[in-house]
């Protein structure tokens, strides 16, 4: 056998073509290495997990005031975990049919998305029509209009509370941009796109379910030094007094029940009946637990309550 040996133009010119099945025509190899960069994003510290739970605790006991006061009901919302996974994987623990509701965060980068499920969803649905004092079980299914009109309350609620608890990192202005019912065909973001997956316990009339917020990992990633900012702030904060310590006060003046046809004709300028007395003492709750009974009256000019029992 016979071997031939190649000259080192034939090498150079072996190597050229080697380069360049390697890398494509139009791709340098700074923009390849960049392309990968954009695909497999940095994973978020702890620290940065830790401001996440922070904002979020405090969302959920917004929320469950403002959802108890609508309600007129005690709703509890409790912070489960915020993980990091992929969209395809959040999507793959939701059962269908459900609630998403896909979010435009601005000035952020990439759709937030809020999943209810039906089953938290039912009961609050018939507080809001005068009902569901009592829970009873119902079949999982895809929400009405009627259904929907309602939840768009709870959302709304849901968006003013969110939007409260990051306004010390980003003004947020945040609306509902689009409602899917079937998380499956719900392909807003690549599977392989990293989230975070904020997860908190609802109760609702003794029904409790979880609640899901999926956030892109790039939509907050410039926010890093504000939420370390956060944290260290939190960490100072955490050796004031008890007495140096704020608490949300929450005072339901009355309840009515109304039909879904009242509903739907009411107007500025509309007088409601409650169910409420007049001489009713009002329930007044602290951090989203009934804790007082009170009357209402004035004191120097504003709105007033004066505590009347203790429960």
């Amino acid at each position: 056998m016979s071997h031939e040996i190649l000259s080192q133009a034939e090498v150079d010119s072996l190597l050229d073509d080697l380069e360049a099945a390697t890398n494509p025509p139009g791709k340098t190899e700074s923009e390849t290495d960049k392309n990968e960069s954009v695909q497999a994003p940095r994973r978020i510290d702890t620290d940065q997990l830790e401001a996440l739970k922070l904002i979020h605790q405090a969302f959920g006991k917004r929320l469950a005031a403002a959802l108890s006061t609508m309600l007129r009901s005690q709703v509890t919302v409790d912070l489960s975990n915020v993980i990091q996974c992929s969209y395809n994987g959040f999507l793959a623990k939701i059962e269908s049919p459900t609630y998403l509701g896909i979010l435009h965060a601005e000035p952020l980068e990439g759709p937030w998305i809020l999943e209810l499920s039906p089953v938290i969803l039912y009961p609050i649905i018939d507080r809001l029509l005068g009902g569901g004092k009592v829970s009873r079980p119902q079949a999982r299914r895809a929400l009405t209009e009627i259904e929907l009109r309602l939840t768009s309350r709870v959302t709304n609620a849901f968006l003013s509370e969110l939007t409260h608890s990051w306004e010390s990192i980003v003004d947020l202005d945040m609306s509902v941009e689009q409602v899917e019912n079937n998380p499956h065909l719900t392909r807003t973001l690549p599977n392989d796109e990293h989230v975070f997956q904020i997860s908190f316990d609802v109760s609702v009339n003794s029904v409790q379910d979880t609640v899901h917020l999926c956030i892109p990992v790039k939509s907050i990633e410039p926010l890093h030094d504000k939420l370390a900012i956060l944290l260290d702030s939190y960490t100072q904060d955490s050796t004031k007094t008890k007495d140096e310590q704020r608490v949300e006060l929450v005072v339901t003046l009355a309840e009515a029940s109304i039909t879904a046809d009242e509903f739907d004709g009411l107007s500025v300028g509309d007088i409601i009946m409650t169910d409420t007395k007049a001489s009713t003492l009002l329930g007044v709750a602290v951090d989203g637990t009934e804790r007082f009974r009170a009357s209402p009256g004035a004191s120097k000019g504003k709105k007033a309550i004066e505590i009347k029992e203790l429960l």
